[in-house]
């Protein structure tokens, strides 16, 4: 396994695992004690993991659109969380999901430009 799927595959769980939250962190207390919990939340957590997935499954024989399909995830939670995280400066969970979202581009940057062959 390289680094770029090794850091997706975190990203993918991360963003999984912080939708969870959303639903079960406020019936334990764990996030946001005594809130609402959110299941759209847990939904499109496990939703933008499962895009991701599926990106890195299909860019094992089509690498460009198997990538392409995976940035898609990390720019819709960016849509999503960008204003909260930067206008509103909301740490958890929009900052965090923005911050992640950012390195899974970054990543996807940096590795199709360590991908290409010199000619």
């Amino acid at each position: 396994m390289n680094w770029l799927k090794a850091t997706l595959i975190g990203y993918a769980v991360l963003t999984a695992v912080i939708g969870t939250l959303g639903y079960v962190g406020p019936m334990i207390g764990l996030a946001n004690p005594g809130g609402k919990t959110s299941p759209i939340s847990m939904i499109a957590g496990v939703v933008l993991a499962g895009v991701v997935f599926g990106g890195l499954k299909l860019a094992e024989k089509k690498p460009t659109v198997g990538y392409i399909i995976v940035a898609l995830a990390p720019l819709a939670a960016l849509g999503q969380f960008a204003k909260k995280a930067f206008s509103e400066q909301i740490i958890w969970p929009a900052g965090v999901m923005t911050a992640l979202s950012i390195a899974a581009l970054l990543a996807l940057g940096v590795g199709h430009f360590l991908d290409r062959k010199t000619v």
